[in-house]
């Protein structure tokens, strides 16, 4: 297996560590896993991107910015950058995360998987089915299992995510003013920080603002309620634990604070579809389907 590695510097203070693992290939499109290990919180020098670019956050939330987007991204989210942009990247010191880049050529999305070719760069909030699947590929290809169809779920999850509606507000686009915006990205960063943090009043105290004001233009800045993101980011910690073999789910769901694991179940099956117990088997089975 290759890897990559980049350090990006500004004025000799290292920014960031990215380290880039390949996964897989197949024809016109290309699988990593990338690590990126913050060390400032100053924006990074502009990356190139040369072909279509999928990107899921599994683990750790970071800011990005390009032509029409000043966002923050967390494992709620996935995006996609056109190429020909040099977006750029903000992380917090001393923090870490974790995506998959799918990069897709042209002809692969438009003649195999049908789908009309963004016309700009996009980011949307993501289905639970949706990342379910796609944290299972990538236990399999981890596992160094061959899929058969990976081509097939590489073009789902393509057509997943630029099938879904796009408002600008909701997408997190300069539409809505800079201070609303930073309220809400800031409330977000403390909610990845800690799924489990109680209440709507620390939570609007810690970001500086109001909470009758950070209910209402969380709203308006995300096209959710806060705590329906809330439990998206709850879920979505909880499938990165499932996926690096927690084993006791009573203790995980008090842990990002679920009232109890009854509680936590039917949170997870409005989100994903099944209870707990099955997502943990839907990873491990279809993590090692085909090896």
């Amino acid at each position: 297996m290759r890897y990559a590695g980049s350090v990006s510097a500004f004025f000799g203070i290292w920014l960031f560590v990215r380290l880039t693992v390949p996964l897989a290939s197949g024809s016109g499109f290309s699988i990593n896993e990338v690590r990126v290990c913050g060390q400032a919180s100053t924006w990074s020098c502009p990356e190139r991107v040369e072909r279509y670019r999928l990107v899921f956050v599994r683990s750790g939330c970071y800011r990005m910015r390009a032509p029409e987007l000043d966002v923050l991204v967390d494992p709620t989210t996935a995006y996609v950058m056109c190429p020909g942009q040099h977006p750029l990247m903000a992380h917090k010191p001393a923090s870490e995360h974790v995506c998959t880049e799918i990069l897709l050529s042209k002809d692969l999305l438009v003649e195999r998987a049908g789908a009309e070719l963004p016309a700009a760069n996009r980011i949307v909030f993501t289905d639970g089915l949706v990342d379910l699947d796609h944290r299972a590929l990538v236990a399999q290809l981890k596992r160094r299992a061959r899929a058969f169809e990976l081509e097939e779920r590489v073009l789902g999850l393509a057509g997943a995510v630029l099938k879904v509606p796009w408002r600008e507000a909701a997408d997190g686009s300069r539409a809505g003013s800079t201070t609303r915006r930073r309220a809400v990205q800031h409330a977000r960063e403390l909610l990845n920080d800690d799924p489990a943090r109680p209440g709507l009043t620390r939570l609007a105290q810690q970001a500086g603002v109001s909470p009758c004001y950070l209910s209402r233009i969380f709203r308006l800045e995300t096209g959710e309620t806060l705590s329906r993101l809330r439990n998206r980011i709850r879920i979505r910690r909880a499938l990165e634990r499932i996926e690096a073999r927690e084993g006791d789910l009573a203790a995980l769901a008090l842990e990002l604070g679920f009232s109890d694991q009854a509680h936590f179940t039917r949170t997870m099956c409005e989100e994903v579809g099944i209870p707990p117990t099955l997502v943990r088997r839907e990873l491990a089975v279809r993590g090692l389907a085909g090896s």
